[in-house]
C-alpha cells in the first residue's frame, strides 16, 4: 500500500493497481487512484477525484463546515470545496452536519465523527458505518426510514439497508428477505425466529424460493399444527390467524373475505398465511418488536 501526499499547490496524484491512500492537501488537485481499493482525500480546494478500478472511498473532513456529497451526480460541495467524483463507491463525511447520497451501486456511507447527518442510499445494498459499539446508539425504524442517535447527534437515513457498528451488523431494510422471513416466523409460530432458522430461510428466499413455498412448509410443521390445530376448518384457520398474527378478534368483513378466498379455492392456506404476515398491520407490529433492527 502506497501513501501519496500532495502539496499546497495544484497537484496531480497518480496511483497504481495496489491499495493506495491519497491526500491532496490544499490546492485544486487531480487524483487518479488506479486499481485497488483506495482512499482519496482532496483536502481544501476544488478537486477531481477518480477512484478508477476497485472499491474506493472519498474522505471529507478538512473544512470547517459540513459537506454535501452525491455519488449519483458525482459532486461534492461544502467545507472542503467543490469537488468532482468519478468511480467512487464510499463516502466518509466530516465532524459537521453532512448530506451523503449514494448511487445505484453498493455504497458505504460514514457520516464522520459527529454532526447530524443525512444519509441516502441508492438502488444497491448500502451500509451506514458507525465507529462505536451498537449499545452506544439508539435506532428508530419507521416505514419512512431510520434514525440513529448517540451523544446528542442524530442521523437520518433512507434507502440504507445495513448499519455496521464495531461489534455488530444490523439489518434495517424492512422490505428485504430477512425481515420477510422474520414476519413469517412471527405469523406462523407466534415467536421470533431462532438465528439459524432465520438465516436458513432468508437464504432460501435469496436463492429463489418464494414466501408462499416457505409458508407451506411452515404449515406442515408440528409446531404450526400445535398452535393452529391439526386440520382446522377454514373458519378456524382464519380466526387463529387474527388471534396469533394480529393479536385481535377478527372483524366480520375480514373473516368473511379470507374464509371466502379459501372456500372458493382462490388462495391456499399458505398464501393467506403469507398475506397476514406481510399485512401493514403485522409489519407495524414487527417493527415495534424489533425496533433496533435484526442482527446479521
Amino acid at each position: 500500500m502506497a501513501t501519496v501526499t500532495g502539496t499546497s499547490n495544484n497537484d496531480t496524484l497518480l496511483g497504481s493497481a495496489d491499495f493506495d491512500s491519497f491526500t491532496g492537501l490544499d490546492g485544486n488537485d487531480s487524483v487518479d487512484a488506479g486499481g485497488g481499493n483506495d482512499t482519496l482525500s482532496g483536502g481544501l480546494g476544488n478537486d477531481a477525484l477518480n477512484g478508477s478500478g476497485g472499491f474506493d472511498t472519498a474522505i471529507f473532513g478538512s473544512g470547517t463546515s459540513g459537506v454535501t456529497v452525491n455519488l449519483a451526480t458525482g459532486t461534492a460541495s461544502g467545507g472542503d470545496g467543490n469537488d468532482t467524483l468519478v468511480s467512487i463507491e464510499n463516502i466518509t463525511g466530516s465532524a459537521y452536519d453532512d448530506s451523503l447520497t449514494g448511487d445505484d451501486a453498493v455504497n458505504t456511507l460514514n457520516g464522520g465523527k459527529g454532526g447530524n447527518d443525512t444519509l441516502v442510499g441508492g438502488a444497491g445494498i448500502d451500509t451506514a458505518v458507525y465507529d462505536g459499539e451498537r449499545s452506544n446508539y439508539t435506532i428508530t425504524i419507521t416505514a419512512a426510514g431510520v434514525t440513529v442517535t448517540t451523544g446528542g447527534a442524530s442521523d437520518t437515513l433512507s434507502g440504507v439497508e445495513r448499519l455496521q457498528f464495531q461489534d455488530r451488523l444490523i439489518d434495517v431494510d424492512i422490505g428485504d428477505h430477512v425481515w420477510q422471513t422474520y414476519r413469517l416466523y412471527q405469523a406462523a409460530f407466534n415467536r421470533a425466529p431462532d438465528g439459524g432458522g432465520l438465516k436458513y430461510w432468508a437464504g432460501q428466499m435469496e436463492n429463489g424460493v418464494n414466501l408462499y413455498e416457505i409458508a407451506s412448509q411452515f404449515i406442515n410443521s408440528a409446531e404450526f399444527q400445535s398452535l393452529y390445530g391439526n386440520n382446522p376448518t377454514n373458519q378456524q384457520f382464519v380466526a387463529n390467524l387474527y388471534n396469533n398474527v394480529l393479536h385481535r378478534a377478527p372483524d366480520q368483513g375480514g373473516i368473511d373475505y379470507w374464509v371466502g378466498q379459501l372456500d372458493n379455492h382462490a388462495r391456499t392456506q399458505a398464501e393467506v398465511l403469507a398475506s397476514f404476515a406481510e399485512s401493514s398491520e403485522n409489519q407495524v407490529a414487527v417493527i415495534g418488536s424489533v425496533q433496533g433492527g435484526i442482527d446479521l
